[in-house]
């Protein structure tokens, strides 16, 4: 049974990613020549968005694991880290991070090996925040350099990991809780929709199809 309280948190959740989805496209139009600045802004504005789409999946996946992180709550209200919420969430649930993936007819599924990963997220988490800060003043002769390939590689694995996702919330051997978002959903006028779903024992559940140890998603 869905309660108002989860309703409320996959009604958040869809804000959150249709958040990320304008922040993606604020960086695809900047790297389109849709923003006349000079070139050390052009680069802080698309790792500002960059940083920002670390800590909404960060939040995303608080928001998405309600149920779990209640009971823990004193411990979260007041983070505003990404990387220190992605920590205690793995210590709550191994499997907290969202998973990319494509489902196809008959449950079928596919999955995109260049999404991002958590380990990359905290990887790009702290690279965006070094780049935000300025540099010593040796540094700033050289400093605002447009690295346009990197820019691209990272907006591109946030997008192929939040396209079409899922977040496994609970399982056992029978069935399993899930929200699934997709950012463009053609069946929704290309709407950012989020679902949750219950599986039941004849259907799929989502450990068949996470990787196998928690360590890295």
């Amino acid at each position: 049974m869905v309660t108002d309280t989860r309703m409320q948190a996959i009604d958040l959740y869809r804000i959150l990613m249709f958040e990320a989805r304008q922040r993606i496209e604020a960086i695809n139009l900047i790297l389109a020549g849709g923003a006349k600045l000079a070139e050390g802004i052009l680069r802080e504005l698309c790792y500002l968005q960059l940083r920002m789409l670390c800590e909404t999946i960060a939040l995303g996946c608080l928001v998405a694991h309600g149920d779990v992180v209640e009971p823990e709550i004193n411990n979260f209200e007041k983070e505003w880290s990404g990387e220190k919420i992605l920590g205690k969430l793995e210590n709550l649930n191994p499997y907290f991070f969202p998973q990319q993936i494509d489902f196809g007819i008959e449950g079928s599924v596919a999955s995109n090996g260049n999404a991002l990963t958590k380990s990359e997220l905290l990887r790009l988490y702290a690279i965006s925040g070094s780049v935000l800060h300025r540099d010593s003043l040796k540094k700033i002769l050289t400093h605002g350099k447009m690295n346009v390939p990197d820019i691209v590689n990272w907006t591109q694995k946030i997008e192929d990991l939040l396209g079409s996702h899922f977040i496994p919330l609970h399982a056992t051997t029978e069935s399993a809780v899930m929200i699934i978002c997709s950012l463009r959903n053609p069946a929704q006028n290309m709407d950012t929709t989020v679902h949750r779903i219950e599986t039941g024992k004849r259907k799929m559940s989502f450990p068949s199809i996470l990787p196998p140890s928690p360590g890295e998603t």
